[in-house]
């Protein structure tokens, strides 16, 4: 498979420019929360995002 545009193709076919989680925590931040994150060797990660839930 010959790429044209190698440097965003390679990215994207790769899993992205790797901004995706820089954007949540950002988000996350802004309304006062957390992320947790575990991991475990040869299964995956886990993250945990909590939000808090405001009543009026």
């Amino acid at each position: 498979m010959q790429l044209e545009t190698p440097g965003i193709t390679k990215q994207f076919l790769s899993g992205g420019a790797g901004i995706g989680l820089s954007i949540v925590k950002k988000i996350v931040e802004n309304h006062q929360g957390i992320i947790s994150v575990e991991s475990k060797l040869g299964e995956g990660t886990v993250f945990h995002i909590y939000i808090p839930f405001l009543q009026h």
